[in-house]
């Protein structure tokens, strides 16, 4: 990756009577990015999406090796996190779209 991507975390927050596995970035996302930056030919160009993103950290990652569009998605609890890193990685993700 030219530039690192960032991803917010919501270690402390309970989210009452939800599900708050995607609050946290997974040890299995971390294996996918490594996995997806040692081969960026599985991304690069295409349309990829993330099913229950949770931070986005995937999905974020294949934007920033060029995917051609990313779409996120996750429960509505969800979405403003989400938001949130997009936002914060706007610049490594270039003129990539991400929805």
């Amino acid at each position: 990756l030219a530039m690192s991507i960032m991803v917010e975390q919501e270690v402390k927050k309970q989210r009452l009577g939800e599900d708050s596995t995607g609050c946290v970035v997974w040890p299995s996302a971390h294996s996918m990015c490594a996995h997806l930056c040692a081969h960026p030919e599985l991304v690069r160009g295409k349309r990829v999406v993330e099913l229950g993103a949770g931070t986005g950290l995937v999905g974020l990652v294949c934007g920033a090796l060029g995917a051609s569009e990313v779409v996120l998605t996750d429960l509505l609890p969800g979405v403003e996190l989400l938001q949130k890193n997009v936002a914060l990685n706007s610049a490594a993700l270039g003129e990539t779209p991400i929805k």
